[in-house]
């Protein structure tokens, strides 16, 4: 088994510490900044890496923007999954020309290979929180062959595959 890694609650006020953040943490990614501050706040940021899955709790409040260009991928290649679990507050994301919405209790999974963009659903007072993994595209097109095919497309929880995540995440 890999190595347990924990990253400290902590605020961050900064761009380039947010962006080299969530660079580091899934892929390269737009961050949607209007100016030298981002919208948005990280109250509690936590990484655990176990057997190759980067799993993630993320909480803090505003709107957050992310996008993923033609330009990122063909910059770094990544051909991975980031899964994503609302836990407070919808997300709205677009992936292959499809919007969709996902909230609580439900989970949609993003591939990094394919271009996406999308905010999480909140003002700058409401707090959001959300558990996301980071599964290597290999690992996860074994398990899940056509993976591919219900990229951002939410899922319940509650059942089939969803109820794996869950188990997955001790919901």
């Amino acid at each position: 088994m890999e190595s347990l890694r924990v990253t400290r609650d902590f605020p961050l006020s900064d761009v380039d510490s947010i962006m080299k953040l969530f660079d580091d943490s899934f892929c390269s990614m737009k961050y949607g900044f209007t100016s030298d501050r981002a919208p948005w706040g990280i109250s509690r940021f936590r990484r655990v890496n176990l057997q190759g899955v980067g799993v993630f709790y993320d909480e803090g409040y505003g709107s957050r923007s992310v996008a993923r260009t033609r330009a990122h991928i063909l910059g770094d290649s990544q051909s991975d999954f980031i899964v994503v679990i609302p836990l407070l507050r919808n997300s709205r994301m677009s992936q292959c020309g499809a919007a969709q919405t996902c909230g609580p209790g439900h989970f949609r999974v993003l591939s990094t290979a394919v271009p996406f963009a999308g905010h999480v659903v909140a003002d700058g007072r409401e707090k959001y929180a959300e558990l996301l993994a980071k599964v290597p595209g290999a690992m996860l097109r074994e398990l899940a062959p056509r993976i591919d095919d219900i990229s951002n497309t939410p899922m319940p929880l509650q059942r089939g595959a969803g109820q794996l995540m869950k188990s997955l995440f001790e919901l």
